[in-house]
């Protein structure tokens, strides 16, 4: 598309939506000169050996949690504060989906006094650790019909998306495929 002007193959954006590309100018690409970036390139510096930091502290209090000292010792030591969640469910709009997801993943601890514990890199640069206290299993004889219903559509939906996926990678596993860098 990049050299023929030709629009790109239509993509597909949500169900009513779709894209097409079309060229009408290209700049080949070329260095910028130093002075010019020179900010830039030192506040990413910056920024990326600050979330390094906040990693390695965060990794460290994981360890440190992990080996049996208490939130109050490590969360002082580092000056933060510890958030308690308490209960939790997986469609809570009241934490950072991140949080959520990782917490979920987690395996379910053997009893209230043995914690599962976690830590995930959140988009902010901040590093949340994450302790599992105990998992309460859901009652599907609670939910009304109507959200029954709406979770079996959603659960299939989930289940026909893992089969393609897994139908994709198999078939890309199985083709041999050559890139023509020319035609780019």
């Amino acid at each position: 598309m990049l050299k023929q002007g030709f629009n790109s193959e239509p993509l597909d954006v949500d169900e009513n939506h779709v894209l097409v590309l079309r060229l009408l100018e290209h700049q080949k690409a070329d260095r910028r000169p130093l002075s010019e970036v020179k900010s830039q390139v030192k506040q990413s510096l910056i920024q990326e050996k600050a979330r390094e930091a906040v990693k390695a502290a965060g990794e460290k209090a994981l360890q440190q949690l992990e080996a049996g000292e208490s939130v109050e010792t490590v969360s002082k030591a580092l000056s933060v504060d510890w958030k308690d969640a308490g209960a939790v469910t997986r469609d809570t709009k009241d934490h950072d989906t991140q949080i959520i997801k990782q917490a979920f993943r987690l395996t379910h601890p053997s009893s209230p006094d043995s914690p599962r514990y976690s830590g995930a890199v959140l988009n902010s640069g901040d590093y949340a650790v994450i302790r599992l206290n105990k998992v309460v299993d859901g009652d599907p004889t609670t939910m009304d019909v109507a959200e029954r219903e709406t979770l079996k559509r959603r659960l299939a939906g989930e289940q026909g998306a893992n089969a393609q996926l897994h139908l994709i990678s198999r078939l890309k596993a199985d083709a041999k495929v050559i890139v023509q860098n020319d035609d780019l």
